[in-house]
């Protein structure tokens, strides 16, 4: 499910580069590091 959910916030993120919209870059670059902390965790402490 968090490896879903890291598909389409970098999704979002490449279209927000794509039209250059900084506050849709900012929030899914934050969201992408915040998922991504989870999902490393989520496999290291399994």
């Amino acid at each position: 499910m968090y490896a879903l959910m890291v598909v389409g916030i970098t999704l979002w993120l490449i279209h927000g580069l794509a039209v250059g919209s900084a506050p849709v870059v900012a929030a899914n670059a934050v969201t992408l590091i915040l998922v991504g902390i989870m999902l490393v965790m989520k496999f290291r402490y399994k």
